[in-house]
């Protein structure tokens, strides 16, 4: 489900979220209730109660029945949850994904150039971009840790001043305010690793299990708009695929 990152209820949780990464609020402690959010926030008690349910669902806090909610620090054990399956799931950016969690998104870019039609293999189909693309390597991370090594390709042609954008983080949405571009298909594939110690990205000192996800975005008429290679550190995340019958 996607959560209106502008309503009043989102806004605070992230507050709260806030005070317990800052210690104002400890871990342990209890965070307002939902009488005080209505009296400070001067918001409804729906409106109160969505925000403590948000702090529950996203691990910053607990509630214990009779008792109140108690804040916990998710950084401790961090862990995110994605689905890879779903048009709606994967409609925002890395960024949105992690203001939804109530962490603080960063990036440091470090690679951009031109390539001559790059292409990535999916489920045993190799996809090829047909005209140079901009590729756009960074670290993501989630306030100061780092979850994420990512590798795009945004196809020039389709998106010709892509190259001017301080830190690329597209989404379906961009690609259809920006350059007009309908995504009618997405196709991914996951993988797991083990990367040995000392990778040049990840800098950690031990064998991490990783998971390495390749992607691509493509138009109604099968044009490839965007390729990526990523690995993501598997200690800090958690995928998901939904289904529904039809």
């Amino acid at each position: 489900m996607r959560r209106n990152l502008d309503a009043k209820y989102f806004t605070i949780f992230r507050d709260i979220v806030s005070k317990i990464k800052r210690g104002t609020i400890a871990v342990g402690d209890k965070v307002p209730s939902e009488n005080d959010l209505i009296k400070k926030y001067g918001v409804s008690n729906t409106t109160a109660r969505k925000a403590l349910l948000e702090l529950e669902m996203r691990g910053w806090a607990r509630r214990i029945k009779g008792r109140g909610t108690f804040a916990l620090d998710k950084r401790e054990n961090c862990r995110l949850i994605r689905s890879i399956s779903t048009y709606t799931a994967i409609k925002g950016n890395f960024a949105d994904n992690l203001r939804r969690d109530g962490y603080k998104s960063g990036a440091k870019v470090f690679k951009r150039t031109i390539q001559d039609s790059p292409n990535v293999l999916i489920g045993g189909m190799n996809y090829t971009m047909d005209s140079p693309a901009m590729e756009f390597h960074a670290l993501r991370y989630a306030d100061d840790m780092l979850f994420k090594d990512e590798v795009k390709y945004i196809n020039l042609a389709l998106c010709p001043n892509v190259g001017e954008i301080e830190d690329i983080d597209p989404s379906i949405n961009t690609y259809k305010l920006n350059y007009a571009i309908d995504i009618s298909q997405i196709k991914r594939s996951l993988t797991a690793s083990i990367m040995p110690a000392g990778d040049k990205f990840f800098n950690n000192s031990a064998p991490q299990p990783i998971f390495n996800l390749n992607g691509v975005m493509l138009t109604s008429g099968g044009q490839v708009v965007e390729i990526e290679v990523s690995r993501y550190l598997a200690s800090k995340y958690e995928f998901t695929i939904d289904t529904s019958a039809k």
